[in-house]
C-alpha cells in the first residue's frame, strides 16, 4: 500500500506540471497566438495542440520519474489512446459551450479548464496503472 501512496503522489506532481503547461500553452493558444483563426475553430485547434503535446510530455514523465521504465512506442500510441478522454471531453465540452455562449472569457475558460481536469484526475491515474504496470 506504501508504494502505491508513491505511485500516487508521483503521478499527482507529474499532473500538477502536466496541468500547469497545459493551461499555459492553452491560454497562449486561444488568447495570443491563434487570434487569426476564425473562433470557431480556434478552441479547436487549441485543445489539439495542447493534447498532443501535454500527452506526450506527461508520457516522458511517467516513464522516466513515475514508474521508472524505458521509453516503448508500442505504450506512447496506447498512452494517447488512453488520453483521448483528455481530447474528447473538452472538445465536446468546448464546442456545445460556444455554440450557446460565444467564444468563453479568459476566467471562463480557465475555470471550466480546472473543473474538466478534477473530472480527470481519478479515471486517469486508474488507467495510467494498468498502462505502465510491469
Amino acid at each position: 500500500m506504501n508504494f502505491e501512496k508513491k505511485l500516487f503522489t508521483k503521478s499527482a506532481i507529474a499532473g500538477v506540471i502536466i496541468y500547469l503547461y497545459s493551461i499555459a500553452v492553452a491560454n497562449l493558444n486561444q488568447f495570443y497566438i491563434l487570434l487569426f483563426l476564425d473562433e470557431l475553430i480556434r478552441t479547436d485547434i487549441n485543445i489539439l495542440i495542447t493534447f498532443t503535446s501535454a500527452v506526450f510530455l506527461n508520457f516522458i514523465l511517467h516513464n522516466k520519474y513515475v514508474f521508472k521504465i524505458n521509453f516503448d512506442i508500442y505504450k506512447l500510441v496506447q498512452f494517447y489512446g488512453t488520453n483521448i478522454l483528455n481530447f474528447l471531453l473538452p472538445f465536446i465540452f468546448w464546442n456545445v459551450y460556444e455554440r450557446f455562449f460565444g467564444s468563453p472569457s479568459i476566467f471562463e475558460f480557465n475555470l471550466f479548464s480546472v473543473l474538466l481536469v478534477v473530472i480527470l484526475i481519478p479515471i486517469k491515474f486508474l488507467f495510467y496503472k494498468k498502462i505502465f504496470k510491469n
